[in-house]
């Protein structure tokens, strides 16, 4: 974020690996009470996705939370 020039006064993340589709990934994210309070943490206002694939079309997927 820093190298970015994104200014922020705090910061979470989430990573998401190896489900085949985004809704799964949510579904897991919101299924894991740690992923699930940084998805819903008020004080984060602000977030950005990254996406890559592995060769066999796996996901991984990243959420920076910010504010």
């Amino acid at each position: 974020m820093k190298r970015n020039k994104i200014n922020y006064t705090s910061w979470g993340e989430n990573i998401s690996y190896r489900y085949e589709t985004a809704f799964h990934s949510h579904e897991g994210l919101m299924n894991s009470l740690g992923h699930r309070n940084m998805i819903l943490n008020t004080k984060l206002t602000k977030v950005f996705a990254g996406t890559s694939f592995e060769e066999n079309d796996m996901a991984y997927l990243t959420l920076k939370y910010y504010k």
